[in-house]
């Protein structure tokens, strides 16, 4: 049994843990009389786009294959002269077993990036969860009162001194760059044939992930952008990048997701994994890393709080990783 255990991964604890608290909660609120209750699980283009592209890197191999091998068919059987095909060349014409071999590497590469599609998948269940146990309630007012204790003063009010269009494009454009971090550490890692780095960055992604959703439930919020509206005397006003921005975060974004910071959080686990890799590949993706952690704050998406919870996560969250990978028998693929 533990042999048989042993054989999934961390990132597949961790989903089916999740999958399985879901279920639970559902079933314990009697949500499953209500038919509606999953309406909000909507596939958003971004996400079909992700997957759209990862099936289409086997798509196009798998299609010209059998391009190949009908216009082999074809000539034979249009042939005046049938071909003189010896048993290797046949089995090559009519066999599958090119085919096998790329559904078996489509398959190993899915099960690799599956917490990246995981996340994608799990993270509207943190609102529906939230909305389940608690309603509609809020713990900003916590966190608002955390952070004057703390700092004796609203870091997004104060930070409207330097609210330039041209400043408030440029951060929202780091912003909205988050999902590209996330994605280009794993990708360079896997194609830099860093096999065990990659699982190790993509278990630390899961984790993190996981970790965070848990306190969007245990502590939901909806951010000071609207909680401190009355405070602030400046509009952040912007140009095409700002629109992206706000754009995707009205269809991307759930309502109460602030407190950790999962923006500050991954892109800092990405930044280490990455320098563990490569630090000249580090040091390129650093300004846009942060200037992703001064927009959380500035374009008043977060409480400073929420920020340095994102920040505390990461060194507990590398730290499990490396522990579990040091265990005997749960070293990941090299």
């Amino acid at each position: 049994m533990d042999t048989f255990l042993k054989k999934f991964r961390l990132t597949e604890y961790l989903a089916a843990g999740w999958v399985l608290f879901f279920v639970v909660v559902y079933a314990i609120y009697g949500q499953y009389r209500n038919t509606q209750v999953l309406a909000d699980f909507t596939w958003r283009p971004p996400y079909l786009i992700c997957f759209f592209l990862f099936f289409l890197r086997f798509f196009f191999p798998l299609t010209l294959l059998s391009v190949k091998k009908l216009r082999q068919v074809a000539i034979a059987f249009l042939s005046a002269v049938p071909p003189d095909w010896d048993d290797e060349t046949l089995v090559q014409a009519i066999g599958f077993d090119q085919e096998k071999s790329i559904l078996k590497d489509m398959l190993g590469l899915f099960r690799d990036c599956a917490p990246f599609f995981l996340f994608m998948l799990f993270y509207p269940t943190t609102e529906f969860l939230a909305q389940t146990i608690y309603g509609p309630a809020t713990r900003d007012g916590w966190l608002i009162q955390l952070d004057w204790w703390l700092f004796r003063v609203h870091l997004t009010v104060w930070m409207e001194r330097f609210i330039r269009p041209g400043l408030t494009d440029l951060l929202s454009m780091c912003y909205g760059m988050h999902l590209m971090v996330m994605v280009s550490v794993p990708a360079f890692l896997y194609l830099r044939d860093k096999r065990s780095l990659f699982h190790q960055a993509m278990q630390a992604l899961m984790l993190n992930c996981i970790v965070g959703f848990i306190l969007y439930m245990l502590v939901p919020g909806i951010g000071p952008e609207y909680t401190l509206a009355h405070l602030y005397t400046k509009n952040l006003d912007g140009g095409l990048l700002t629109q992206l921005n706000q754009a995707m975060i009205d269809n991307l974004r759930i309502p109460r997701d602030v407190f950790p910071s999962l923006h500050v959080g991954l892109s800092t686990l990405m930044l280490v994994y990455a320098w563990r890799g490569s630090k000249w590949f580090a040091l390129g993706l650093l300004p846009f890393v942060v200037g992703n952690w001064i927009s959380t704050i500035y374009l008043r998406y977060h409480y400073t709080v929420d920020v340095i919870a994102g920040f505390l996560l990461v060194p507990m969250v590398i730290a499990f990783v490396d522990w579990w990978n040091r265990k005997p028998g749960r070293q990941e693929p090299v």
